[in-house]
C-alpha cells in the first residue's frame, strides 16, 4: 500500500481503486495558482475510468467530448471564488436588495418568515476552477458523454406508438 502526501492531504492507493466519481451533476474543482516548481503550469491530470465510448464516432462528434485523459493547465486569469460578506437581516430573502443585485453573487439561508443570512462570494484571482459535466455549454471545461450517445446509438421505441 503506497500513501503518496501533499499540502496535508494524504491518498492512499485503495482509495484510487475503488473511486467512483459521479458526473451526473455538474462538480466544481478550485485548485489554488501558487508558484509551482514546474513552469509548465500542469496541476495534473484526470483520467475517467470504465468509459466504454465507442471511437468510430469520433468524426460526427468533436474531439473534446471523447477524452478519457484530460489535462488541468493553469489559467492565465484566475476564476476561482471566495466567501466574502456574511449578513443576517430581518426581512425575506426575495426582499434584500443584495440578493436583488444582478452584480452580485449572494447565496441566502432563511429561517422563518423574515429571518435571512445572506452570504455573498467574490472573484478569488489567485484560485482556479474547473467544471465537469455532461452539458456541452461553453463553461463546461470538460464534458463527459454517456457511452450510448458516444457510439452513437439511437434509442428506439417498440411499443409501436
Amino acid at each position: 500500500m503506497s500513501v503518496d502526501e501533499h499540502d496535508g492531504v494524504s491518498i492512499d492507493s485503495r482509495d484510487i481503486e475503488n473511486a467512483h466519481i459521479d458526473v451526473s451533476d455538474k462538480s466544481e474543482i478550485l485548485i489554488p495558482t501558487s508558484n509551482f516548481d514546474d513552469d509548465d503550469g500542469k496541476y495534473g491530470e484526470l483520467i475517467l475510468l470504465g468509459y466504454n465510448g465507442s471511437q468510430d464516432s469520433r468524426a460526427t462528434v468533436p474531439l473534446k467530448r471523447h477524452r478519457t485523459k484530460m489535462a488541468l493547465m493553469r489559467r492565465k486569469n484566475g476564476n476561482g471564488i471566495k466567501k466574502g460578506s456574511v449578513t443576517q437581516v430581518n426581512i425575506a430573502a426575495k426582499d434584500a436588495p443584495a440578493v436583488l443585485d444582478k452584480n452580485r453573487h449572494v447565496v441566502s439561508y432563511s429561517y422563518g418568515k423574515n429571518q435571512t443570512v445572506l452570504v455573498e462570494y467574490v472573484a478569488d484571482p489567485f484560485k482556479d476552477m474547473f467544471q465537469i459535466g455532461r452539458s456541452s455549454e461553453e463553461q463546461i471545461d470538460f464534458t463527459i458523454v454517456d457511452t450510448w450517445l458516444a457510439s452513437g446509438s439511437q434509442l428506439s421505441s417498440s411499443s409501436g406508438f
